[in-house]
């Protein structure tokens, strides 16, 4: 009787596994090379345009790595520095921050929050988060900015500073130029700025995404 109830006990497991694997979506793995990484990830076989399985994102100085389900981002995600130290991590699943190496950050999380039709001071769970971190921003600054050259010939120098509105998707939607440098910076600041990826951690309070501003510093020096 021992055996038998043993030899029912494998075949029920084994009859389980096989119902799990029939509706377990099937996939298929791809990589894509980008202007600024390359990415590593899984998408449903009958439907290639939805992500779903691992998903990695490889940069010359940063790194991302998380899940997606059925197209959505989930579970812990986790962001890199340059060099390869662990900056970020954020729960999709729960809209949480878990991790923020905030060692050299004096900011609070008191930011412009967009609540009953404007923009007030508030306290968010977390500030918006650009997917490859400050790492993968600068980068794309240094990568893209042309020095205007009316700003060389004048030697003019400084900080120009645009205000960028983060959505509830995560999506830049409104930008806007906050401290001006003259001859042409903030112009060629705002414009490398608009062409970030629309690739963002939007804003928490009280687990869910809210529209918030962040505001991006562009640093302009003739050497």
């Amino acid at each position: 009787m021992k055996a038998f109830y043993t030899l029912l006990f494998t075949l029920s497991v084994c009859f389980g596994t096989l119902a799990q694997d029939k509706t377990a979506p099937k996939t298929k793995s791809l990589k894509a090379t980008l202007t600024d990484h390359t990415l590593t990830y899984t998408v449903l076989r009958d439907a290639p345009s939805v992500k779903h399985g691992p998903y990695v994102m490889q940069g010359r100085n940063w790194k991302c790595e998380g899940q997606y389900d059925m197209g959505n981002r989930s579970g812990v995600w986790a962001f890199y520095d340059w060099q390869g130290n662990l900056d970020y991590k954020f729960d999709f699943s729960k809209n949480e921050e878990v991790y923020a190496n905030r060692k050299s950050d004096t900011l609070r999380n008191e930011i412009d929050v967009y609540t009953a039709g404007k923009y007030v001071k508030m306290e968010v769970d977390n500030r918006p988060f650009y997917m490859g971190g400050e790492s993968r921003m600068m980068a794309h600054l240094a990568r893209n900015i042309r020095y205007p050259a009316e700003a060389v010939r004048a030697h003019v120098q400084g900080m120009a500073v645009i205000a960028i509105e983060i959505n509830e998707a995560g999506q830049a939607t409104a930008f806007e130029i906050k401290e001006k440098v003259g001859a042409g910076l903030e112009e060629e600041a705002l414009r490398v700025v608009r062409m970030l990826p629309h690739e963002w951690v939007p804003a928490m309070v009280d687990g869910k995404p809210v529209t918030a501003k962040i505001y991006v510093p562009v640093r302009f020096s003739i050497r």
